[in-house]
């Protein structure tokens, strides 16, 4: 006969009787030794491992028989090749088996292990006897059965597991009653107020005159470690439980800060009961601002400025001035009408005190695009000496912002503001490195708001260098991040990269779709519905809406100017304009916005330069084209802007075959096609290139070999023939039968670069111009790429180039 050691026998009177009998013995069981748990382990595994892992395995079981096997059974077939593992496996079995063990221990001793299941790390002896109102005696005796039933180790749960079993068992009825007896034993003793916190938010009661400021301090702490979740949980509670009151209203604008930094839209609950405050009582300063910033980002401009206006003075110093500071930069750069009506009640509450120069500066002479110091509107004409200081200036104080940002602020306008300054002074390396900072920051602290925010930044750098996959890739994972309703104004960004992203890809429909999409009226009263614009009018453009377009654009320009923002390096809306009046047929008016864009502040930047130049050579006479949209591949392949250099190869390919230049034409193409493929643009190259794509273009006839014995004579015929194309004359085609090969040869970075630009068309004399080396070693890199790529010549090279692998 076997019985459980409980403190009382199941059955008393039995128990008794057998004991009075001569022959009745009473052993004891032990658990299974070290060496006897590596004897069980060897019948699965060798000796020598089943000795290694026994000590684990006897650590977390006791030497439990019934623990040991449940452990055996799941962990059976989780080791490699169906073995059993080293470490234990705790799985549902498991967990079953130590609760039913447990219930068989008997009330006292289950109530005990329920006891330290609740008070976790702070239980100790005397508080596990207060909370349970138990006897001492009947406590040591039930922890000595839980130790010697391998549950225990001292008051400690040898597996987390059986802990977590135990809190989440059904007929713990109990629990939360228990869990509010701990927060208030701990709060006598003086424990540590995250763990009284943690006990309240489990038993979801706060009606203790102490609760609230313990939950206010513990969530305020949590949300500058960047524990949004647990804060809200105790927020929420406080918020639940609290009157109204000075009390309350703090708990309410916290609550909107926690709920920002998972969702901007989850906090519109909150911000209205903070919005009904302000009306009935006013509002401490830093809730007045918490309401100021979600309403400009949502768009709610008036209702964001009737607190504005009704708050009283700001203070000058401290935390409020800084927030006020980098709120008006912010406001400044994003909503530049809105700045207008209220710059005074900046003005007036940021002139004496604190120094906040860190992120408040005067209004600049010219308004800059975010964060910029005096006078550091980026870019001007190359004529123009001050643009490389004015620079130079932006760049310091844009960084010195990010510098002195704190990552746990739930407020991330106005350091992305500053990051896309970065991008628009043309430092797209430095806004990356930024970006890679901040967004390894946020993911250590599960900012999904920040992370989003980033990534629609990155989609911005990777679209103005012409990486359409990249921009597309980063703006998704902006939504995968934060879903589009949250982003409130701000939406323009991301948005208008998709759709960019779409239209250079020819995916035309998919950029109708989000076109479709919901936006906030206000975005097109700030600098993110410039960006939408942009993209809309180039989207019209791409399905033959010219007329739509220039309407986008022109509105675009309007707005641009009126804000004292019209630099293209911000928008270029002059280039998409001119090619909708070139299609509208209107060359003189696209010639003349493109003589104005020159004009302008960064309008001589060569990506700026390199797009005009494109449509400026569909607006002129064909004699002119050649010459105009040479220099634009030469200048969109220096940027390594690929969308841009697509256009313009296809444009140049036309030209070529306009002037009867076939072989350039075909050459050109080549290269055109083998770029839309890299970045997935076929549909585009299709429409720029049908004659291509459709194998209509007529084949070039042979010229001869191009091997290294005959380069120089080619490369004579090659300048004489581009100096006839750039003057539009005729010429005949030359051949091109060379076969292609089936070489996976690796060139290296050098051989690259020279490669590429004799694809392009350029001689040995340009091309060594171009790379600063010698014509010697120019002839010495394309021998080795003839070789290396199993071609005779150089017109081959972009039929290879398209399938060769580059050394990094």
């Amino acid at each position: 006969m076997t019985h459980a050691d409980h403190p009382t026998p199941t059955v008393p009177a039995l128990h008794a009787e057998l004991l009075r009998s001569p022959h009745c013995h009473r052993l004891t069981l032990a658990p299974l030794s070290a060496d006897g748990v590596a004897e069980l382990l060897a019948r699965d595994v060798d000796a020598e491992r089943a000795a290694r892992w026994a000590s684990d395995w006897h650590a977390l079981t006791g030497g439990n028989p019934l623990l040991l096997r449940a452990f055996r059974q799941e962990s059976l077939g989780a080791g490699e090749s169906g073995s059993l593992t080293a470490r234990p496996v705790a799985g549902e079995t498991f967990t079953d088996v130590a609760l039913a063990c447990l219930h068989r221990s008997g009330a006292i001793a289950l109530d005990v292990a329920r006891g330290i299941a609740v008070l976790g790390h702070d239980v100790t002896a005397d508080l596990l006897a207060r909370l349970l109102g138990a006897d001492p005696v009947e406590l040591h005796r039930a922890v000595r059965i839980l130790n010697s039933g391998g549950f225990l180790e001292s008051l400690r749960f040898r597996h987390p597991a059986v802990r977590a079993a135990v809190l989440k068992d059904p007929a713990f009825d109990r629990l939360t009653a228990w869990h509010h007896a701990a927060a208030e034993l701990l709060e006598a003793e003086g424990g540590t107020p995250d763990r009284v916190a943690e006990h309240l938010v489990a038993a979801d009661r706060a009606d203790a005159p102490w609760s609230i400021s313990v939950l206010l301090d513990v969530a305020a702490e949590a949300l500058r470690r960047n524990d949004g979740k647990f804060a809200l949980r105790c927020l929420e509670l406080a918020h639940r439980e609290s009157p109204p009151g000075p009390e309350r209203t703090e708990i309410v604008g916290m609550l909107v800060r926690a709920e920002w930094q998972v969702s901007p839209a989850r906090a519109h609950t909150y911000l209205a009961e903070l919005l009904d405050i302000w009306r009935e009582h006013g509002l401490p300063d830093r809730e007045a601002l918490t309401v100021v910033k979600a309403q400009l980002w949502h768009g709610r401009t008036a209702e964001a400025v009737e607190v504005l206006k009704g708050t009283g003075e700001f203070p000058v110093d401290g935390d409020a001035a800084t927030d006020l500071a980098g709120l008006r930069s912010w406001v400044r750069a994003s909503y530049p009408d809105l700045f207008r009506d209220i710059e005074s009640l900046f003005e007036r509450r940021l002139t004496h005190g604190a120094d906040v120069s860190v992120i408040y500066e005067p209004p600049p002479p010219v308004p800059p695009l975010a964060t910029a110091p005096p006078g550091a509107a980026p870019g001007s004409p190359p004529a123009d000496a001050s643009k490389g200081a004015s620079d130079r200036a932006l760049v310091r104080h844009a960084e010195s912002v990010l510098r002195n940002y704190r990552m746990g602020d739930w407020w991330m306008a106005a350091p992305s503001a500053a990051i896309l300054d970065l991008v628009y002074a043309d430092q797209p390396m430095r806004a990356e490195r930024w970006c890679s900072r901040l967004l390894q920051e946020a993911e250590s602290r599960g900012m999904r708001g920040w992370r989003g925010l980033i990534h629609a930044i990155r989609g911005e750098i990777a679209r103005r260098g012409g990486r359409i996959l990249q921009a597309e890739e980063s703006s998704r994972a902006a939504f995968d991040q934060v879903p589009p309703r949250s982003w409130g104004v701000m939406v323009g960004l991301p948005l208008a990269n998709l759709i960019g992203a779409a239209t250079a890809r020819g995916a035309h429909e998919e950029a109708e779709a989000h076109l479709e999409r919901s936006v906030p009226e206000a975005m097109f009263g700030t600098r993110f519905g410039l960006h939408y614009l942009e993209a809309q009018g180039h989207h019209n453009l791409a399905v033959g809406r010219p007329q739509a377009a220039l309407r986008h654009f022109l509105i675009c320009g309007r707005r641009m100017a009126g804000w004292d923002m019209d630099v293209p390096v911000l928008i270029p809306w002059r280039t998409g304009a001119a090619e909708a009046l070139v299609r509208l047929g209107d060359r003189a008016g696209a010639l003349r916005h493109l003589d104005e864009q020159l004009e302008r502040p960064t309008g001589y930047h060569p990506r700026i330069r390199a797009a005009a130049l494109r449509v400026r050579a569909s607006a002129v006479e064909s004699r002119r084209r050649v010459s105009l949209l040479r220099e634009a591949t030469e200048l969109q392949r220096d940027w390594r802007h690929d969308f841009e250099l697509l256009r313009a190869l296809a444009d140049l390919s036309h030209a070529y075959q306009h002037i009867g230049e076939q072989h350039l034409a075909r050459t050109t193409a080549r290269r055109a096609w083998h770029l839309a493929e890299r970045c997935r643009a076929e549909p585009l190259a299709r429409r720029l290139l049908p004659s291509y794509a459709t194998g209509q273009v007529p084949p070039p006839q042979r010229d001869g070999a191009d091997g290294p014995s005959g380069q120089r004579e080619e490369h004579g015929r090659e300048n004489a023939r581009e100096r006839r194309a750039e003057s539009g004359a005729t010429v005949e085609a030359g051949q091109d039968g060379a076969q292609e090969s089936g070489s996976d040869a690796v060139l290296s970075a050098a051989e690259l670069r020279v490669a590429e630009l004799a694809s392009l068309g350029h001689t040995n004399r340009q091309i060594a111009g171009k790379l600063y080396i010698t014509v010697s070693t120019v002839e010495q890199h394309l021998t080795r790429v003839y070789r290396k790529l199993s071609v005779s010549r150089r017109a081959d090279l972009p039929d290879r180039l398209g399938v060769r692998r580059c050394e990094a």
